[in-house]
């Protein structure tokens, strides 16, 4: 069975007065397996404080979300060896070839931020 977790951003709009507007997400995770793990004090009581300060509805979900991110860093790590493999192997691109497309993603996040 499917597990859902509601949880609520507020974003401060500033428009008039400063209107607050309130945005809902529904999460969806697929099943999900109980697992023990034996964490150090230190460690047991920032995931404690990141459910009571409301920012994890469980430690389950806290512990889910460090996954998450562990998962990515090792992607990225994957990413970043096949990268050093390629440059080692000769692969490279000049910055006349790479820098127009980086200053366009950027000039489009700006513009995005603004």
């Amino acid at each position: 069975m499917n597990r859902v977790s509601n949880s609520f951003v507020i974003a401060a709009i500033p428009r008039d007065n400063a209107i607050i507007s309130f945005l809902r997400f529904r999460t969806v995770y697929p099943k999900v397996n109980d697992v023990n793990v034996k964490l150090p004090n230190n460690q047991e009581a920032f995931l404690q404080s990141l459910v009571a300060s409301g920012r994890f509805a469980s430690e389950a979900d806290a512990m889910a979300e460090a996954v998450r991110l562990l998962a990515a860093q090792e992607q990225l790590r994957a990413e970043l060896a096949k990268g050093m493999e390629q440059l080692d192997s000769g692969e490279r691109l000049t910055e006349e070839e790479v820098f127009p497309d980086i200053l366009a993603e950027l000039a489009a996040l700006e513009e995005r931020r603004s």
